[in-house]
């Protein structure tokens, strides 16, 4: 079956960098089940002038010019989309229209030999992969499975043209615990959550002698890190013992840092920069707890494998993972203002909270490869079949 995977979150060289989870799910595809991928990826349009003001949008316009190429192995054709620099929705559907007469003179062109070929179109946005791909159905009649990612609100569907893409679709699918709960009662959907790397699961004891936090992610303002540093700050001066390691990268490293100083946890919090999935995995084997009260959050894959490895998960409530673990039972939910209260409850009973761990590490242990690689073989088959 050869699947056209229409997706605007494929991690290109020299631009933000993206995960690589939906790379790895088609090779796992295709390897076990004999799939054949091919991908289309929508950057904005650039015009030449703007090309020579910012060094992004020189980026997009070059990757436009090549229109084929591979990523990390991947047939994939680039297309242009009209968008504004802004990810508000507002704006992109009202330029759905104008996208349309786009469609029609530029990017049906760009995929017409990818988009006749296919046998199934897999969208992992709403705007512009899901468009495009209800596009193309009416079209090629070739049926279509939508990927709801991202924060997303059900009132977006009963808008003019949006209401037919999700009719049209052969089925609905998120990974994410959020929006399977926001659309289920309204909609056939099915949560296939991200897989989990062997290299991840760990039979052996964690030490839980005292707290050994860790949070593995992108450093951004959502992530809500600095509320974890303040209120580890509290519970220093209470006299707790603690380990923080913070894992990853991004804009707020600078100010994270400067904070740890300001707050005297020189000693206790360490920042360990991008690691590579090895050494993420080493490094949640080390730890007991893990914590990114990140909001919003359509899953948070680090969460899965710190489950894996035997650690404590401390979330944010009504995101993220939350759904799929329980609070209170397989998981703590805290919000930005319950941090400090969430992170004390675990300090004075971490010994006694095995059974947490021992849920979640149950639930993450039916996420391995071959359950969700069978459950997206199931899906394709039904929608091909339709």
């Amino acid at each position: 079956m050869n699947i056209l995977n229409i997706s605007s979150i494929i991690p290109l060289k020299g631009l933000k960098r993206e995960n690589d989870i939906i790379l790895r799910i088609q090779d796992y595809l295709k390897d076990n089940y004999g799939y054949d991928f091919t991908i289309a990826m929508s950057l904005p349009y650039v015009p030449f002038i703007l090309s020579l003001i910012n060094d992004k949008w020189k980026k997009y316009r070059d990757y436009q010019h090549k229109r084929q190429l591979k990523v990390q192995g991947h047939d994939t054709v680039i297309y242009p989309w009209l968008l504004p620099p802004t990810s508000n929705f507002w704006l992109n559907y009202f330029l759905i229209p104008v996208n349309w007469v786009w469609y029609i003179f530029v990017v049906q062109k760009k995929i017409f030999q990818e988009a006749k070929n296919a046998d199934l179109l897999l969208t992992q946005n709403l705007i512009p992969d899901a468009i495009l791909a209800y596009w193309l159905h009416k079209k090629y009649d070739t049926p279509y499975i939508i990927n709801i990612r991202g924060k997303s609100e059900k009132y977006w569907y009963k808008l003019p043209v949006l209401r037919s893409v999700i009719k049209n679709a052969s089925q609905v699918i998120t990974h994410s615990p959020t929006n399977y709960q926001l659309f289920k009662d309204d909609y056939e959907i099915e949560l296939v959550p991200h897989p989990v790397d062997d290299i991840f699961y760990f039979d052996g004891n964690n030490e839980y002698s005292y707290p050994k936090l860790i949070s593995v992610c992108r450093l951004l303002s959502l992530k809500n890190i600095d509320k974890v540093i303040y209120a580890l700050s509290k519970l220093k001066k209470q006299g707790q013992n603690f380990e923080y390691c913070i894992v990853g990268d991004g804009p707020r490293m600078k100010s994270l840092k400067e904070l740890v100083i300001e707050l005297g946890l020189v000693n206790e919090v360490s920042f360990e920069g991008y690691l590579s999935r090895e050494k993420v995995a080493a490094q949640l084997k080390d730890s007991n707890v893990f914590i990114m009260p990140s909001n919003p959050e359509t899953l948070g894959r680090a969460f899965l494998e710190a489950a894996a490895s035997g650690c404590l998960i401390i979330g944010h409530q009504n995101t993220g993972v939350d759904g799929l673990f329980t609070h209170q039972e397989s998981a703590i939910f805290v919000n930005e203002d319950t941090v400090y209260k969430g992170l004390k409850t675990v300090f004075e009973n971490l010994n006694t909270m095995s059974n947490y761990r021992e849920k979640s590490q149950k639930i993450v242990k039916n996420l391995k490869w071959d359950k969700i690689g069978s459950i997206y073989d199931d899906i394709f088959t039904k929608s091909y079949n339709q």
